[in-house]
């Protein structure tokens, strides 16, 4: 039995009731609300069932099996409300029949059309004429027959996609059968054709697939479209390959008409305990060349157990030249040393050891040729520290390198490095005493006759650090600060040690800046301990914001001062005869509001002439709009300027660009151009770019790129050289497509 409980607007007769009561047509002139009970037979009794509301202006029904609601009616069960003119439900089915402006409104999906049939808690069924509106990922379209296939799974008939606002069809799908199945986070397609402001711009036959969140899935992606000068027309069609939720593969053949065919493998694996990642390429017969050209990189982490990790970096390519050949990237046209390098490194609490192996492939540029490098083969290093032993610092470093060259002198450097300090520490200060003993020891080969095949050096090093903090509380402009000064002091004592018949390994002089200042030896490696007897004095003062503690302006000066000459030094390299170092000094901070700006200046007080400086500044005042001008000069070595910008012009439009270029070469380091528009649902781009590839080359691409938001993209992703091009550049659409994105699976 199905008992009606009418709420009325204005309560029908009592002849109205016992016909209500006896299973006859109840007929009414208002709305009525009434509340479907589902009292059935205990076997066919559901636990939990949840009851079905309806309105209407005229209810019918026959008791224990059917209800009709007509005029203005409605429907509610849960999550789901249905309108139609027109509703029948068969209380025993659970089903409804819906005829005549039907609209179905669940969790946040819209549905209309002509007429429905549907099994309410099964969620299957079909809708004719249907348009839709889903908004797990801002879904719509059409189909002539869009079927129900359980919850969140749809199948649809001759129909449409997109994901561009209603009154909107920028880009649209049309498709014989269109599948959208939300539990999977998959979509699928038959005979598939891509429209795009009222153009096929694609088709794609027989069956294929597309990602509706984001979730990675095997299949083509985007065909990408390219220009370069010394490749000339390029077409690539990755493949991505799911192959379980930690590996995947992306395989993409890439034709260039100046070159021919080249295959890129790339694939990603992430375990409990390891990841990493390979990539192959190969171009077999390179049609300028004549030569098979290939290259081949490796990168992977691994932790065998607690404390103990694994580290593998390895590549190689074919020739000198592959990178500025076959690369539209400027960080790896600009690559000389390909490293092959093999870490194991295991940490306890007290202690630490490290063994690493690493060799060098030289990429040679004829115009500029350079010196390969040392390998360790192999290099041990062991370490360990103690804290506050009696109020002291204990610590040991021991490295032990063996150097191998095919052409220059080779050998064994066994480094021990004791030392011990005594921090003494306050809340508005800090005095660290600290003692060092340096001892190293050298076994030599190849080395010129008459040049002893053994070494040993050992020195003491001393030094002193102490600095202060004071506070006021200062008000700038209306703004509340704490200014901070902060004075400090370093003074560092080490003998001379004779070093002229040591050999050089890996050892330079170290760049001139405020973290070199405070160490303890002005060369980097341990093949030259340079002898010191000298203070270096500094002083920083900041701006706080009382209100969260963020820091404003930093302004630093910081000078050493020498009471020797030096006496050891590099080969080639003249000893230092002045009494002070240059004069560092740096700024950062937010001078207006959205405008940072840093500088930091070298200058020479001896020769009276500024060594290095750089300056930048960046305008910012929202997403989309950045416009940024750096200038670096380094005397006898560098003189650039280089601006960059991304800008919203109003209208959907946008500019990007960079313009580096070098004074002192005369030449255009790198630069960029070109037009963003976002149109909502999808974004297109046109980027020029010309670089620098080697002495006296450079090369020029040209990317096009159309984003369908929630679909995929077509052309060349330019997207990755603009983040690194433009300090601060937004994508436009950043929500969209964090992981590679399936466009086309072809059956």
């Amino acid at each position: 039995m199905v008992a009606l409980v009418a709420m009325f607007l204005a309560a029908p007769s009592a002849s109205a009731r016992n016909q209500a009561s006896a299973g006859h047509a109840v007929h009414v002139p208002e709305r009525l609300a009434l509340k479907v009970e589902r009292e059935l037979k205990p076997a066919r009794e559901k636990a939990g069932a949840l009851p079905v509301f309806v309105e209407g202006m005229r209810l019918s029904g026959e008791t224990g099996r059917t209800s009709r609601v007509e005029g203005d009616a409605q429907l509610r069960k849960q999550d789901s409300v249905i309108k139609a003119d027109t509703i029948d439900y068969s209380v025993v089915n659970d089903e409804l029949h819906a005829i005549g402006n039907v609209r179905i409104v669940r969790s946040g999906d819209l549905f209309t059309g002509p007429e429905l049939k549907l099994k309410l808690d099964a969620r299957t069924g079909y809708f004719l004429s249907a348009e839709y509106l889903l908004a797990n990922n801002r879904a719509r379209g059409k189909a002539s027959r869009l079927e129900f296939l359980g919850p969140d799974a749809y199948r649809g008939s001759d129909a449409t996609y997109t994901t561009c606002g209603p009154g909107n069809d920028d880009w649209y799908m049309q498709v014989g059968e269109l599948k959208l199945d939300y539990g999977r986070d998959v979509g699928e397609a038959a005979d598939a054709r891509l429209y795009f402001k009222g153009q096929q711009i694609l088709r794609i036959p027989g069956q294929m697939s597309f990602t509706l969140n984001e979730r990675r899935k095997s299949g083509f992606l985007a065909p990408s479209f390219g220009s370069s000068v010394q490749n000339g027309q390029e077409f690539q069609t990755p493949y991505y390959w799911n192959i379980a939720p930690n590996r995947d593969m992306t395989i993409t053949p890439r034709y260039m008409t100046k070159r021919g065919l080249q295959t890129t493998a790339a694939l990603r694996y992430l375990g409990e305990n390891y990841r990493g990642e390979a990539r192959g390429e190969l171009l077999p017969g390179d049609q300028q060349t004549r030569t098979t050209r290939s290259g081949f990189s490796i990168l992977h982490t691994q932790t065998f157990m607690p404390g103990l990790t694994g580290y593998l970096n390895a590549s190689r390519v074919s020739d000198d030249t592959y990178f500025t050949d076959l690369s539209n990237r400027i960080s790896a046209t600009s690559q000389t040393f390909l490293p092959r390098e093999g870490i194991l490194t295991y940490s306890s609490q007290w202690y630490s050891v490290y063994a690493r192996a690493l060799s060098y492939q030289t990429l040679q540029d004829p115009l500029n040729p350079v010196v390969s490098p040392y390998s360790r083969l192999p290099q041990l290093v062991f370490g360990t520290r103690r804290y506050d032993v009696g109020g002291f610092d204990l610590s040991l470093g021991a490295d032990y390198n063996r150097f191998a060259h095919p052409t220059l002198v080779t050998g064994s450097r066994l480094h021990v490095t004791p030392s011990i300090s005594y921090p003494m520490l306050s809340p508005g200060g800090y005095l660290i005493p600290r003692v060092s003993w340096l001892g190293t020891a050298y076994l030599l080969k190849n080395n010129a006759a008459g040049t002893p095949d053994s070494f040993t050096r050992s020195m003491p090093v001393m030094s002193l650090d102490g600095g202060l903090s004071f506070e006021r509380p200062v008000s700038y402009f209306g703004q509340s600060y704490t200014q901070t000064l902060e004075p400090r002091m370093f003074y560092l004592r080490t003998p001379v040690r004779e070093q002229s018949g040591i050999p050089i390994f890996d050892t330079g002089l170290a760049a001139f800046n405020f973290a070199q200042i405070f160490s303890e030896n002005v060369y980097s490696g341990t093949d030259r301990i340079a002898d010191a007897n000298q203070v270096t004095t500094a002083v920083t003062t900041r701006l706080l914001s009382q209100n969260n503690g963020r820091e404003r302006v930093r302004f630093t000066l910081g000078q050493r001062f020498y009471f020797t000459e030096q006496r050891v030094t590099l080969p080639g390299e003249t000893g230092r005869a002045t009494r002070s170092s240059d004069l560092l000094a740096s700024f950062s901070g937010e001078i207006l509001p959205k405008v940072n700006y840093d500088t930091t200046l070298q200058y020479s007080p001896n020769k009276r002439a500024i060594e290095r400086i750089s300056h930048g500044v960046r305008y910012m005042p929202e997403p989309g709009k950045t416009l940024s001008a750096a200038y670096r000069y380094q005397r006898d070595f560098l003189e650039q300027i280089d601006v960059a910008a991304q800008w919203n012009f109003g209208g959907g439009w946008y500019g990007v660009g960079r313009y580096n270029y070098s004074l002192r070469d005369g030449r255009i380091v790198e630069s960029l151009g070109g037009i963003e528009y976002d149109g909502n649902c999808w974004v297109a781009r046109v980027v020029l770019q010309r670089f620098a590839t080697a002495s006296q080359r450079a090369t020029t691409g040209i990317f096009f790129q159309l984003e369908l938001n929630g679909l995929s993209s077509l052309g060349s992703n330019p997207l990755t050289i603009l983040r690194r091009n433009i300090p601060g550049y937004t994508r436009l659409n950043e929500n969209q497509e964090p992981v590679p994105r399936t466009f086309g699976n072809y059956e």
